[in-house]
């Protein structure tokens, strides 16, 4: 309970932006994915900073407010004095400002109350808290009233109806004043549905986030559509230049005649990318400006606003994020927030793709080299073999490579050459070492013989230790070496 002469402070939430920029940080922390970690890495200094930037904004918000509250309970000799003496502070104010009888009438309001509910402050006055309440909340009104009176205040989010019926979320911080003897509840409201718009976007980009799997194409075209439904896009892309031609690599909600690869000269995005601006480029009235000539989706589509973002990752210009409209939009920095984070997630998944690109391009020249080798290779693990290439097959006589996979290596040694061949196989060193070419006598899938060197070096295969081994028929050499033989003993 609050007395004569007492200030009220009211405890506030952050504002939203600074509430978002601190749920995003701790979400990212708790990611173990090196996709995400790679995410934060590019984002979290420029969100580290607008949160400070947030939080100066909410210490100098709060602090109007408890002004402005101590100054309605200064003077109070009844309510509609009180309220006028405060007029010059509440009316600075962005937050509604009610004093409500214990019946539930109000009594007095703000400026910003009667422009937030579309009624004039006359008509406001007067009417019962049921009327600027959802229908659906009504039933709490009670229990709310009686909550705060035990407590003396309380904080809690509830739903209000504007005189056009409209709904909006509020969260709205009450106390409980004494004015004559009388008691009233002081109730300072906010509107939050920015906060509210704000939080379902968080949320859906972590579920977007946690839902990413092993293609980067498939992540990329997710994020693409999460940018096109929060910013109530006609239209999304993620464009990058391929073999000199634009090409939409991440695409959302495009028309079935829209053209994928196209000369990139003239289009909006092309100057995105070649730009290479860390703002966002934003187009307004485009039937009005050189792209409606230039850009040939303009025309063809109708489009009146476009909003592009040039996609990195490092110091390397990668492509452009965009969403187009049908009709005039004007972002806001909620909007351009989004769509700085979208865009460095698809930089990081480009990155990946194009690592894997190259990965899969280089084992897949490793593996042709394999294959077109003269020597047979093999490839062994815990003793058994994972792969064998063409001339290993010939050399031990057998089909086809599923015929060794899966067989002990022992199999195809002879039995002279076993006890050599664990000790060079199973060695139990600290690290893995490599073995010289020694002579050694393997078995054919028939029965024959065939002499060999063989050496071998650790590799990792398939995630998991193995070993490399290369393998040399010797019956060349030993038949040349025995006819260099017979004939030095001719000669003699």
């Amino acid at each position: 309970m609050i007395g004569q002469g007492q200030g009220v402070i009211i405890p506030m939430r952050p504002t939203y932006m600074y509430a978002v920029f601190a749920a995003i940080i701790v979400t990212a922390g708790m990611m173990c994915a090196p996709l995400v970690s790679s995410i934060w890495f590019v984002v979290i200094p420029t969100l580290a900073l607008l949160a400070a930037f947030g939080g100066g904004l909410v210490r100098a918000w709060s602090r109007t407010v408890i002004n402005a509250s101590e100054g309605l309970v200064a003077n109070h000799s009844q309510p509609g004095s009180m309220m006028r003496q405060s007029d010059e502070f509440t009316r600075t104010l962005n937050d509604i400002i009610l004093l409500i009888r214990e019946d539930g009438t109000i009594v007095n309001v703000n400026d910003r109350a009667a422009a937030a509910y579309g009624y004039s402050r006359e008509e406001l006055e007067g009417k019962n808290l049921r009327a600027i309440r959802a229908p659906e909340t009504i039933d709490e009104i009670v229990r709310q009233m009686e909550q705060v009176t035990e407590k003396g205040g309380m904080v809690f989010e509830t739903l209000h109806r504007r005189k056009d019926g409209r709904i909006f979320p509020v969260e709205t911080s009450s106390r409980i004043i004494q004015i004559d003897g009388k008691k009233y509840f002081q109730a300072i409201v906010r509107d939050i549905t920015e906060r509210k718009k704000g939080e379902d976007r968080l949320k859906r980009l972590n579920d977007c986030f946690l839902r990413f799997g092993p293609d980067p194409v498939q992540n990329i075209n997710s994020l693409v559509g999460l940018c096109g439904e929060l910013l109530s896009a006609t239209s999304a892309l993620y464009n990058r230049l391929n073999g000199g031609l634009l090409c939409s690599i991440g695409q959302w909600n495009t028309p079935e005649d829209y053209q994928s690869e196209d000369d990139p000269e003239g289009h909006l995005c092309y100057d995105v990318i070649r730009g290479g601006r860390n703002e966002l480029m934003v187009v307004r009235n485009l039937p009005e400006t050189v792209y409606f000539k230039s850009d040939p989706n303009v025309r063809k589509y109708d489009l009146k606003t476009y909003i592009g973002k040039s996609v990195q990752f490092g110091e390397e210009q990668i492509g452009s994020l965009c969403a187009v409209f049908q009709h005039d939009f004007v972002p806001g920095a909620d909007d351009e927030q989004l769509m700085n984070i979208i865009a460095a997630a698809i930089g990081v998944e480009e990155n990946r793709r194009q690592k894997e690109e190259a990965l899969r391009e280089s084992e897949e020249r490793y593996r042709r080299l394999v294959d077109l080798s003269p020597d047979a290779i093999a490839v062994h693990a815990g003793g058994r073999f994972v792969f064998v290439n063409k001339a290993g097959i010939q050399l031990i006589g057998a089909r086809e490579m599923k015929d060794l996979v899966g067989t002990p290596i022992l199999d195809i040694v002879h039995a002279d050459y076993k006890e050599l061949v664990k000790a060079r196989a199973f060695a139990q060193t600290k690290e893995p070492i490599k073995q010289p070419f020694v002579e050694e006598k393997f078995v054919r899938s028939d029965g024959s013989t065939v002499d060999v060197e063989v050496a071998s070096v650790p590799i990792t295969y398939g995630g998991r230790p193995a070993t490399l081994v290369v393998a040399r028929g010797l019956e060349d050499r030993k038949r040349v070496q025995e006819e260099l033989l017979t004939l030095r003993k001719a000669v003699e």
